[in-house]
This record gives C-alpha cells, sequence and structure tokens, in this order.
C-alpha cells in the first residue's frame, strides 16, 4: 500500500464506521458539546445534611441523612445541566433520603453508597445513572 493510501486510512475508517447505525461514535464537535453541556464544574461539590435543597450550583451534592425520610427538593434546571446525588452518610437513627422530581413520584436513597445522576431535559429532570436507588 503506497504512503499516501495508509496517510489517510485511519480517516476513512473512522468515517465509514461514523455512518454506520447504532455506534454511539461521537464526532470531535459532539464530544465538545457534551463537554459543555454542563453549566457548571465537575469537581464543584455540596455537603448536605438533613432536609433541604439539592443546589444548582455544584455538580455533585453529598447527602448525610439526619433523620428517617429526609426530604430533598432539587429546583428545574437549565436544559443540559447535570447533577449527581449521593448518600455519603448516616446521622444518629437516620436511614434514608427522599427526593421528589417532576415525572416521578420519589427517588429513595436506601443505603450509603447509593447515587443518582440526574440531566435536565427540556421541562424535568431525567435519571441517566442509577445505583441502589428506589424509583417510583
Amino acid at each position: 500500500m503506497a504512503q499516501t493510501q495508509l496517510s489517510t486510512l485511519g480517516a476513512v475508517i473512522k468515517t465509514a464506521y461514523e455512518l454506520e447505525a447504532n455506534t454511539n461514535a461521537y464526532t470531535d464537535d459532539e464530544k465538545t458539546k457534551l463537554a459543555l453541556d454542563s453549566s457548571i464544574a465537575l469537581g464543584a461539590e455540596q455537603a448536605l445534611s438533613g432536609a433541604g435543597a439539592i443546589n444548582l450550583t455544584s455538580y455533585h451534592t453529598k447527602f448525610t441523612s439526619a433523620g428517617t425520610g429526609d426530604a430533598l427538593t432539587l429546583a428545574d434546571g437549565t436544559v443540559g445541566l447535570t447533577k449527581k446525588v449521593s448518600y455519603v452518610a448516616e446521622g444518629d437513627g437516620a436511614d434514608t433520603g427522599v427526593l421528589t422530581l417532576t415525572g416521578y413520584t420519589s427517588i429513595t436513597f436506601n443505603a450509603i453508597g447509593d447515587y443518582v445522576i440526574l440531566k435536565y431535559g427540556a421541562a424535568a429532570w431525567f435519571i441517566i445513572e442509577n445505583n441502589g436507588c428506589t424509583v417510583v
């Protein structure tokens, strides 16, 4: 194979692959858009103890329950905003936290280590990952 053919082979394979259905390949422009979709820094964290509001300015909210069934709230976000909420510790006698969102009756954090990752769509939060939570 000639040198010029080898130098363009990668581009040819990439283009052919991306034209196939259901490959889930991202173009460079799409990768950049995905990285910019969230308007908050991924390293930002909120420590929340007991019932209360989950903020929209931190990517990750680490929740410590202070009582059984602590009520958590999350306001509407902006389209593309991503939030992670995780259950990290229990106070004395506490054992669950309950997050209520539009479209769901509740998301219950049952045990330390449970978490959800949410993304805000056109008018509601959507669960994009769930680890151990009960969703009703």
